[in-house]
């Protein structure tokens, strides 16, 4: 929890520095909406906090590195941590520590990575050339993994086609798992697949195979339900994270362009608890029904189609709501007022980011898991279906005064 807490935090500040125009003393803090490089043969002798439409970093930077854009490349050298979160990441530089990315597509070219790598993308691919020197923590669509591990790989795929080193043992949650020719482990290999993985006749295990089939149980041997456990529970804070940044993502652009109405949704939930509660079951229990009873017209096909898009965006939305709403609370509660932190836009991403990180926080504590989760989806729905309501009336009365 510590460990996802202090990444939240960091990623937190990269993502919104920039939108808040922070400009601090004891980092460089680079914002634009174009591209911007840190060209060859420049050296940046402090952390960076980038943000743009396109990053290249060319030269070498002296501290971590914080970036957020649509196309990142790193071709330089980074001393320091790299945390990234992009569209497209392509890593073929120097990075001396730890590499935290997240995005839709990730790739290591001729890397040089010094300690531990932690991804979360749709698909991610590290070529022959690559070389890292701690673990290797994956989760995503697709993977294709040739390089060179230093220690333990941690994967949870759709596909993962490994062909290259590990160091220690290898731990897959996959679909599909084939090791190549060229697959050295030189410890064991655990998989958890309903097939068997695809083992070529060159791959070369130096420890035990052992393939789960079935969820972790106490009746596992001993040393095998503790590696899978700790394997989880390593590749569990990569989604965190994943879920986390995008979540925030969202809420950043909805609080950019639809502030007001956001807010209003939060005023609702707050003020009108109960009534966002019952309409929120209303809307929970009767929208499959009722998108069943339209597509099954014929002609309402494309209409429910188009509802349950609309619905599923609207579930999605409710943990962006609720981190509000927490965020607002925690605030209060630490007696921050909106001098104190600043602009009034300064306020509410903050507020977001802040809120967001309780209620992840919260839903890793088992007894509150479901309750909070559940919650967040009625009261969420609730008050948004209570906000469209109070529109409509009022558009309404609108136009009837109007006409009159």
């Amino acid at each position: 929890m510590k460990k996802f807490l202090l990444v939240s935090l960091f990623f937190t500040f990269a993502l919104l520095s920039p939108l808040t125009l922070v400009r601090s003393v004891a980092a460089k803090v680079i914002y634009s909406q174009e591209t911007v490089t840190v060209t060859e043969g420049e050296v940046i002798d402090d952390d960076l906090f980038i943000s743009a439409s396109t990053i290249n970093i060319e030269g070498t930077v002296n501290g971590d590195v914080y970036a957020a854009g649509g196309i990142i490349s790193i071709t330089g050298t980074i001393n320091g941590d790299l945390l990234a979160a992009g569209g497209t990441i392509e890593i073929s530089g120097t990075v001396s520590d730890d590499v935290r990315v997240t995005g839709g597509l990730v790739d290591f070219k001729n890397a040089s990575v010094g300690s531990n790598v932690n991804i979360g993308a749709g698909t991610v691919t590290l070529d022959p050339e690559t070389e890292i020197g701690g673990s290797v923590i994956v989760g995503s669509g697709t993977l294709s993994m040739s390089a060179q591990v230093g220690r333990h790989l941690i994967v949870g795929t759709g596909t993962a086609n490994i062909n290259g080193t590990i160091g220690k043992n290898l731990y897959a949650a996959s679909e599909n798992i084939v090791l190549g020719a060229d697959t050295v482990i030189g410890g064991d290999f655990h998989y958890l697949a309903e097939s068997e993985a695809l083992v070529n006749e060159g791959s070369k295990i130096a420890g035990i195979t052992g393939r789960v089939t079935q969820p972790v149980t106490e009746s596992m041997e001993v040393g095998s339900i503790k590696d899978w456990r700790n394997a989880l529970k390593r590749l569990s804070w990569t989604f965190r994270l994943m879920s986390y940044l995008s979540t925030l993502l969202v809420g950043i652009i909805l609080m950019r362009f639809f502030r007001e109405p956001s807010e209003r949704i939060v005023n609702i939930m707050r003020d009108k608890p109960w009534a966002s509660l019952g309409w929120g079951f209303a809307v929970l229990f009767l929208s499959v029904p009722v998108l069943f009873l339209i597509a099954v017209t014929g002609i309402g096909l494309s209409l429910a189609f188009i509802l349950g898009i609309l619905l599923t965006v609207e579930i999605y939305l409710t943990k962006v709501i609720a981190g509000l709403l927490l965020g607002q609370a925690a605030v209060s509660l630490l007696g921050i007022s909106k001098e104190e932190t600043g602009s009034r836009n300064l306020n509410i991403y903050l507020v977001l980011a802040i809120g967001l990180i309780v209620y992840y926080l919260l839903t890793m504590i088992p007894l509150l898991n479901f309750f909070i989760v559940t919650g967040t989806l009625v009261f969420g729905l609730g008050a948004m279906f209570l906000f469209k309501k109070d529109v409509l009336s009022s558009s309404l009365s609108t136009e009837a005064n109007s006409e009159k």
